[in-house]
């Protein structure tokens, strides 16, 4: 599963009522799926998933208002390693290091 994948079936879990899906380029924050609370509940999602910290140079409409917007956010972050291995992967080979 790709990032933009994973991050369309967080959002419709954790953020839509029952039944609802995101419409292609829907505008998360306009449309009222993302409020501040869902901001800060996804930027723990992006941190524990995806192993990103975000700064305050990263809370900007484009990187949170649609699905492309916030997988590009993530890339981006992860840097050229890159992926959507979750968190416990990467521990994983961190603590082998070790």
């Amino acid at each position: 599963m790709d990032v933009e994948e994973e991050l369309q079936e967080y959002i419709v879990r954790n953020h839509l009522p029952d039944g609802e899906r995101l419409q292609d380029g829907e505008n998360l924050i306009a449309s009222g799926i993302l409020d501040s609370l869902g901001i800060a509940k996804l930027t723990e999602h992006l941190s524990e998933r995806y192993g990103v910290s975000l700064g305050a140079e990263d809370f900007v409409l484009s990187n949170f208002s649609t699905l492309e917007g916030l997988a590009a956010l993530v890339r981006r972050k992860q840097g050229p390693a890159g992926g959507d291995a979750p968190v416990e992967a990467l521990e994983h080979v961190i603590s082998a290091r070790g």
